[in-house]
């Protein structure tokens, strides 16, 4: 009988060991933030301004250009991106992400885009990274193809961001369907721009991706 007993307890401690130890590893994984985060994240406060003012500019010479008839380009590096997270974006959006988000950074490269947040909530502290490829179908069509989704290390189902994203886009009247890429979930989104002040129509004709640079051109009509 006290074979059995201890026996028992044997097995029962082993479980809970075990168990712990799974716990233990999920925590680590979604407490681990991503080596290109960590890059991103920490660029001097100084060289982020200078980033930041830059985006500003870009972006106030695209409107003033949508604004008129005829052809525009823009370009922008992801440290014009990186660098109005980090300033301009705290200073005079302080509304613009949900609550529990922080810290937005994005790294383009050829292989697509990766997107980091920073998620606080209670006890949990993570970063959740998002890696897509964005394309131009057709004029005013754009398609992005999700290929993984992770909070810290750990794989999120594609599901709940298949649901989150056709709730955000139900909300702004985002025209959005679903397809599906070599396994992977594509989300085609079309745009409808009309300039704010002239009502102009805008098209945007294409898109493309290269080592930490995304450039748009299109025209107004």
């Amino acid at each position: 009988m006290r074979k059995l007993v201890r026996r028992l307890f044997w097995v029962v401690g082993f479980l809970a060991a075990g168990g712990m130890l799974v716990l233990l590893g999920v925590w680590l994984a979604v407490r681990h933030v991503p080596a290109g985060y960590r890059r991103l994240a920490q660029a001097e406060q100084a060289e982020a301004k200078k980033s930041s003012d830059e985006m500003v500019r870009r972006m106030l010479a695209l409107r003033n250009d949508l604004a008129k008839p005829g052809r525009w380009q823009a370009c922008f590096s992801q440290e014009h991106l990186n660098g109005w997270f980090a300033v301009d974006m705290l200073q005079n959006h302080p509304g613009a992400l949900p609550t529990g988000w922080s810290d937005p950074r994005v790294q383009i490269g050829p292989d697509g885009i990766i997107g980091y947040c920073r998620w606080q909530r209670g006890m949990v502290d993570c970063v959740v990274s998002i890696h897509g490829e964005v394309s131009l179908v057709e004029p005013n069509v754009l398609a992005v193809r999700i290929r993984r989704v992770r909070a810290g290390a750990l794989p999120l189902p594609l599901k709940e961001v298949i649901d989150r994203m056709t709730q955000l886009a139900a909300q702004h009247q985002i025209r959005l369907e679903w397809r599906q890429t070599g396994g992977d979930p594509v989300a085609l989104i079309r745009l409808d721009f009309r300039h704010p002040e002239t009502r102009r129509q805008v098209q945007v004709e294409s898109l493309g991706v290269q080592e930490g640079v995304l450039c748009v051109s299109g025209a107004t009509k």
